[in-house]
Order: structure tokens, then C-alpha cells, then sequence
């Protein structure tokens, strides 16, 4: 006797039945049924046991992307504290990756309450690599940015240790900026 093991969409396997010896009959209907019940519970685990393998290394990765993506958030300005107030200018940001994480970036670095630098980039491309691309660019201005005298000189040298380790598939674009107030009289 055979049966096969099927699922919804597919027949996966078979069971087949013999017996050496003469003695034992098989009962058509009967033994034909149970075969079938057992054939149905079997395709039904290894389905299970194939999806739980597929899903199991997905699962992984998408705890790992979720856990990324809270890393890059928390590098944001404004998650977990204010803009800086500076006077005469209402600042604030916001962002939301496409994907789990992505290669968008802003900062602001106050000096004093009368000055603050601003910075807005985008990695080319989604995902983790832009991620990774834009955390490195994140690092490289926060160095650079502390104590600047000449904007230029500082987006110059940036510019160059940014293009020697980015991939040359990638670019990124970037945005930077003083405001000062001025006191009118």
C-alpha cells in the first residue's frame, strides 16, 4: 500500500506499506484509512519542522536589524533629549528610516546659546550598509565639529577621510551649516 505525504500545495514524499509475509492481509479500506491519517500527520510535521528552519534564521536577523535600529536612533539628537536652544532659531528633527535602519542623518552642536553648527546627510542606498556608512560619517563629524574655526577647512578634511573609506558604488551627500545670532540694538 502507498499513501502520499501531502501538504496543501505539494505531495512531499510517500509511505508505503508491504508485509513479507502472506500471512498478514492488508484490509483495503480499514488499513488504507489509518495510512492516510498517518501520511496527513506526517507531511503536516515536516512542513512544520521546514517552515521553523526557514523562519528561524529570519527571525534572527530581523531581531538583529531591530536591535540596530535602536542603536541608530538613539545616536539622533532629539531621542531622549531636547534641540538645542539657541536663541532666535526654533530647532528639531525627526527621522524614519525606510527600511529597519538607513543612511539618513542630522545632528546639531551648540556653542553657547548664540551658535550652533547643523548638519543633514544622506548615504546612497538602504539598509545596513547605508547604516553603517552614515555611523561612520556620524563619528568622523562629532571629531571634527568640536571646536571648529573654519567651517571649509573642516567639511574639506572631512570630505577626504569620508571618500577614502567609502566603497565606490556608494556617495554621500551632506549638508552643513552655522547659525549665529545677532543681537540688534
Amino acid at each position: 500500500m502507498a499513501v502520499p505525504l501531502q501538504t496543501r500545495e505539494q505531495i512531499i514524499g510517500i509511505i508505503y506499506v508491504d508485509s513479507p509475509s502472506l500471512l498478514r492481509e492488508y484490509h483495503q479500506k480499514d488499513d488504507l484509512s489509518v495510512l492516510t491519517v498517518m501520511a496527513n500527520v506526517a507531511a503536516i510535521r515536516i512542513e512544520q519542522t521546514r517552515y521553523a528552519e526557514i523562519e528561524q534564521p529570519d527571525s534572527s536577523w530581523r531581531a538583529t536589524l531591530e536591535q540596530a535600529a535602536e542603536i541608530q536612533k538613539a545616536k539622533f539628537p532629539c531621542r531622549g533629549r531636547l534641540a538645542p536652544v539657541v536663541r532666535g532659531l526654533d530647532l528639531g528633527g525627526h527621522n524614519a528610516a525606510c527600511r529597519t535602519v538607513g543612511g539618513d542623518y542630522y545632528d546639531f552642536f551648540p556653542y553657547g546659546r548664540s551658535r550652533v553648527a547643523m548638519v543633514l546627510g544622506d548615504v546612497s542606498g538602504k539598509g545596513m550598509p547605508a547604516s553603517l556608512l552614515m555611523m561612520g560619517l556620524q563619528a568622523r563629524v562629532q571629531v571634527l565639529i568640536e571646536e571648529p574655526k573654519n567651517l571649509a577647512e573642516v567639511m574639506t578634511k572631512l570630505n577626504r577621510i569620508t571618500s577614502a573609506n567609502c566603497p565606490s558604488n556608494r556617495f554621500i551627500s551632506l549638508f552643513s551649516a552655522f547659525w549665529t545670532a545677532i543681537r540688534v540694538n
